[in-house]
């Protein structure tokens, strides 16, 4: 996902196999990589952020980074939605309403 020149990078397989819910972000202008230490949100006194996962969809919109689904360490597919606020490191859990698409993993999302 690239937003306002800045390619983000969540989760995924790490050497050895597992599976991770590190995020990171890539400056496409000065070819540097961060990790990003996501911060408490408002009201709460620890981070919160999805869980380690792979084969997950990310997309971008404005200032935010959504990430849908994907398997876990041992392969349990999700239907969760996460947003990243890329101006305040920080993750929210979409509460949504209505059906839910059933829980799949290698899905592409399009914004």
């Amino acid at each position: 996902v690239v937003i306002e020149g800045q390619m983000m990078v969540f989760g995924g397989y790490k050497k050895g196999g597992d599976v991770v819910a590190e995020l990171w972000q890539f400056d496409l202008i000065g070819d540097r990589w961060t990790q990003i230490t996501p911060v408490a949100s408002p009201g709460r006194r620890v981070p919160r952020w999805p869980p380690a996962r792979h084969s997950h969809a990310a997309v971008g919109v404005g200032c935010r980074m959504f990430v849908f689904g994907g398997s876990t360490t041992r392969n349990h597919k999700l239907n969760d939605i996460w947003s990243f606020n890329t101006e305040t490191h920080t993750w929210a859990e979409i509460e949504t309403s209505g059906e839910k698409p059933s829980p799949r993993a290698g899905e592409i999302c399009v914004a």
